[in-house]
């Protein structure tokens, strides 16, 4: 069952009156300030709720490895924001290994 039918019900009619667009759905949930939420559990919101069940922060997670590296490049200044295009590459033979994950592959 939905933590929060009342929010499922607002995204379901905000969804259908913006022309079921998922990209606008996207923008507005990512623009949202609930999305943009620290994940540290700081104050004495903790001692009432450390469990979050009333999303007051954003739970940690863990990132895929093809987001860690493509965020490790981009804060180095080192990712490339060339369109690499054509078929996937071995990321580890290219000699320019700088490409978003999403071209390449681990043999």
């Amino acid at each position: 069952a939905p933590t929060n039918p009342e929010l499922l019900d607002h995204l379901a009619i905000w969804f259908v009156e913006n022309g079921w667009s998922i990209k606008k759905l996207h923008r507005y949930l990512m623009n949202s300030a609930t999305y943009r939420q620290q994940s540290l559990a700081v104050g004495k919101s903790v001692s009432s709720d450390e469990a979050n069940r009333f999303l007051w922060r954003m739970n940690p997670r863990r990132l895929e490895w093809e987001a860690m590296r493509d965020s490790i490049l981009h804060v180095s200044g080192s990712l490339s924001h060339r369109d690499k295009g054509g078929l996937p590459v071995d990321l580890l033979a290219l000699k320019e290994r700088n490409f978003r994950s999403v071209f390449g592959f681990l043999d």
